[in-house]
């Protein structure tokens, strides 16, 4: 097992679709292969949702999480992106990498295991540091006029 999730996957509807078209693309590269059966399969299983309703403790895409690693007690964090933007020297996290899809849908609280060529890690949600979902809702209530009583 490369990777298990103690909960249900929930992802947004928008993400969701661009991810398929995404495990459409690169399921024509051969080295792609592993790496869009693992995405596949977890978006076949995803609970989804409209970005308005996802809870703000879920790791949507383009959101920016802080973990631990409980081998070491080493925090980390890194944004969840598409393989396009992926760039690790600045914290920009393939989705289609392990550990990417493993983040994937996850919530605070969590602790996901993941295979790494070092072996299985174990790491544990901490926070959400910025999900675009909830930025989005944020901007919205604050756009809105105030009620007069």
């Amino acid at each position: 097992m490369f990777w298990q999730k103690p909960t249900t996957t929930t992802i947004t509807r928008p993400d969701r679709d661009r991810l398929l078209e995404v495990t459409r693309a690169k399921a024509k590269t051969l080295g792609w292969a592993m790496f869009i059966d693992r995405l596949q399969r977890e978006l076949d299983r995803a609970r989804v949702v409209d970005p308005g309703r996802v809870s703000p403790d879920v790791v949507t895409m383009d959101s920016r999480v802080r973990f631990l690693d409980l081998r070491n007690d080493r925090p980390e964090v890194y944004t969840l992106v598409h393989p396009n933007q992926a760039d690790l020297r600045v914290g920009k996290l393939s989705v289609l990498s392990p550990l990417g899809t493993a983040l994937l849908g996850a919530r605070v609280g969590d602790v996901v295991s993941v295979e790494s060529a070092a072996g299985p890690r174990a790491i544990k949600i901490e926070s959400i540091l910025h999900q675009p979902e909830a930025q989005q809702r944020a901007r919205q209530r604050s756009a809105r006029p105030e009620e007069v009583a």
